[in-house]
């Protein structure tokens, strides 16, 4: 499977920003590919670690339908360093569907669907005099309405990513991800996914 990415991270003294966009399936006709878009910011609360935290994550696949998250909640900011950073939230989760259960009387997906907690994390090393980073997003989705939890095979869920990226020369690197799920992405238990990328920062 070929994809195309793109991310763009900021971080201000207020709070900070993260978004990423994918193109996934590219060796596959238009049909069959899917797009990913996401954007997450944290907000600080009188300047403290503690923080507002929105998220919209949407997914929108050509054959399998669209698939759009909203999350509002409460982040820390305080875990963090020249190591690197842990910033875990718990939020309300809303949800925009366009799947509607027969068995449920044609219900919607859409609406409130529950809560989420989660995290993003980053580790920064070096080994061999060479730079890694090795960094994890993680999120557990509970209490989904009923007409979401048929679709993805669960009321509770996981979805996440973890990643080790070597920076081999000044703007360019390598990564490795294992992307793993739980009734999650319309998959009935637990799955998983090796990607493998080359990225340019500017």
């Amino acid at each position: 499977m070929w994809k195309l990415t793109a991310d763009f991270g900021a971080i201000f003294d207020k709070g900070e920003f993260y978004s990423f966009y994918e193109n996934n399936v590219l060796n596959h006709d238009i049909s069959g590919q899917n797009y990913v878009l996401s954007a997450q910011t944290h907000i600080r609360l009188f300047s403290s670690d503690v923080s507002l935290m929105g998220k919209v994550y949407g997914q929108f696949d050509n054959t399998w339908g669209d698939d759009l998250d909203m999350m509002y909640g409460l982040g820390y900011l305080g875990l963090s360093g020249k190591w690197g950073f842990f910033k875990p939230y718990l939020a309300f989760h809303n949800q925009s569907s366009d799947y509607y259960s027969q068995r449920l009387g044609g219900r919607s997906a859409s609406g409130r669907n529950g809560y989420v907690a989660g995290w993003t994390t980053a580790y920064f090393f070096s080994l061999w005099e060479e730079s890694f980073v090795l960094s994890d997003w993680h999120e557990f989705e509970f209490d989904r309405n009923d007409a979401y939890a048929e679709q993805q095979h669960g009321a509770n869920g996981i979805n996440g990513g973890l990643t080790l990226t070597w920076k081999f020369y000044p703007h360019l690197k390598a990564s490795v991800t294992w992307r793993y799920f739980k009734n999650k992405l319309g998959y009935d238990g637990f799955g998983d996914q090796m990607i493998y990328m080359l990225g340019y920062e500017f």
